[in-house]
């Protein structure tokens, strides 16, 4: 019996953390002959990476653990790969919205891409209400608080490639980034680094990454033939140190 409960309770548990879609951005149309690409951002050993921010401090400072050696900060989940440079069908122009879900206190991803004229819909599947906010554009989201499974959309995105900060009033760790992109052909890394775009139009692309506010600019330049046949595929090894075009001003 007790085993019985155990399983049950895990299997929920289960279905509750994997269940909520965090996302719901715009897709590419599958277009005549288009093709599928996959990659994976790669990540530089631990010991040449930033160590990750603190958080929870509060007026104990935190002790080293002699056993375990502290975790490097992991950009991925502020980044975006996107593809440029290849033929673009009109339909993956139209602005679409774009649905990210809260879970938890937080965004999954911190970075909220939409096609440029394109809304956000924020969902609350957390377990508070906040009340969202922007410095970067004041206007752009309504401050009343979100309730749970409640949905509130922004304005238009109709500015390309400029970080628009979202925030919680009651909550300094709360913070996620819309980013405008001239066409459908973006994607967040999952959790493991990688990515799957499809419905690519078949062309030369080059694959390029968004980071925060910038384009990550000390990247190799990687290009790849897009098909039907088969799937294009990627490997980008991050340095340790990412320079973008908003940290070289």
């Amino acid at each position: 019996m007790i085993r019985r409960l155990f399983t049950s309770a895990l299997a929920l548990a289960l279905i509750l953390i994997v269940a909520p879609t965090a996302t719901l951005a715009p897709v590419a149309f599958a277009a005549e002959n288009g093709g599928t690409v996959e990659g994976v951002l790669e990540l530089p050993p631990v010991q040449s990476r930033k160590a990750a921010p603190k958080r929870g401090e509060a007026f104990v400072p935190r002790a080293k653990n002699p056993l375990r050696p502290p975790n490097g900060l992991d950009p991925r989940f502020e980044m975006v790969v996107v593809l440029e440079g290849g033929p673009v069908d009109d339909n993956d122009k139209k602005p679409q919205p774009a649905r990210y879900n809260i879970i938890g206190e937080n965004f999954p991803n911190q970075m909220l891409p939409v096609i440029v004229g394109g809304k956000v819909e924020i969902k609350n599947l957390g377990t508070r209400s906040p009340r969202l906010y922007s410095k970067t554009l004041p206007d752009v989201v309504p401050n009343d608080p979100i309730n749970r499974k409640g949905v509130r959309a922004t304005q238009a995105i109709t500015e390309l490639h400029k970080a628009i900060d979202i925030r919680d009033q009651d909550s300094v760790h709360f913070i996620a980034y819309i980013v405008a992109f001239e066409n459908a052909y973006f994607a967040i890394p999952d959790f493991d680094g990688s990515v799957k775009l499809e419905g690519i139009p078949s062309g030369e692309w080059t694959v390029k990454v968004w980071y925060r506010d910038a384009w990550v600019t000390n990247l190799p330049e990687t290009k790849i033939s897009v098909s039907s046949r088969k799937a294009a595929k990627f490997r980008i090894a991050l340095p340790a140190k990412l320079t973008t075009e908003a940290s070289a001003h």
